[in-house]
């Protein structure tokens, strides 16, 4: 087992996932070791399955692994109860949607409470101020009262943000955060998340199909086939060189596209 220092909170040891399929099964995550450091920005990123997602739920503990360990904040993930599991969840982990997954009978203010309520961590006039404050981190004061139904989409997931650290998780995960979002509001939402490692150091590890959420400075894991293939820093060359990598296949994509003929 590898040592954990003080400033890992998330360790991954030869974590395996299979799934039976007939006579050939398939490896959702084959083999990962993985540490993540207090306060690190981490994008995961790779084509559809490649086992972004099943990393997610596995750090979670919502997957059960076929092989290998899970270790957040020195709590053996394998080793606990479904209860103890749904304990860490609720107070170690903050989790951030691609749909938004508000209430939709609930305020703004509300949806960020309740996280707060089902863990009762904090009294009602504790969960108020919290809530406020939370809120205003993310702009959004302004709609504290507004149903889900009267957000944007930006807002809503301005609201999710929010509702993510209501139990002040040391690890927030996030699945497609902005893949529901225009690029606009992609951007702002990613600076928020980026505001809130630098200010907060909180610790983020997002899945995104979007180069353009790249910043100097994050790390990024590249996934195929269930492995990690690429495990790296971000500079400006490699931000530059994965726009060079799409408008390559977007251009390949294009003069091998041939259209039916006019019949008429």
């Amino acid at each position: 087992m590898i040592g954990m220092s003080n400033n890992i909170i998330l360790l991954l040891e030869n974590v395996t996932k299979i799934y039976p399929s007939g006579d050939k099964p398939i490896y959702a995550l084959n083999s990962i070791s993985l540490q993540i450091k207090k306060g690190e920005f981490v994008i995961v990123m790779g084509p559809s399955g490649s086992g972004k997602t099943t990393l997610l739920n596995v750090i979670a503990g919502l997957t059960k692994t076929t092989e290998g360990q899970t270790i957040l904040n020195n709590k053996t993930l394998q080793k606990l109860s479904d209860n103890q599991k749904a304990e860490v969840r609720r107070n170690d982990i903050g989790f951030i949607f691609q749909f938004f997954n508000l209430h939709d009978g609930l305020s703004a203010q509300e949806n960020i409470e309740l996280p707060m309520m089902i863990a009762r961590k904090f009294s009602t006039i504790n969960r108020r101020q919290r809530s406020e404050k939370l809120i205003q981190l993310v702009d959004l004061n302004h709609r504290i009262n507004s149903l889900p139904h009267e957000l944007s989409g930006g807002e809503k997931q301005r609201v999710g943000i929010a509702r993510a650290l209501a139990n002040d998780p040391q690890l927030v995960l996030a699945d497609e955060p902005t893949g529901d979002l225009d690029s606009k509001m992609a951007q702002e939402i990613i600076e928020i998340l980026i505001k809130l490692n630098k200010e907060r150091n909180k610790t983020f590890i997002i899945v995104s199909h979007d180069y353009a959420l790249l910043r100097k400075g994050m790390r990024l894991l590249r996934m195929e086939d269930g492995r990690i293939i690429d495990d790296n820093i971000v500079t400006e060359k490699l931000i530059s060189n994965f726009y060079e990598e799409t408008n390559n296949y977007l251009l390949k994509s294009l003069t091998q596209t041939s259209f039916p003929e006019n019949q008429s």
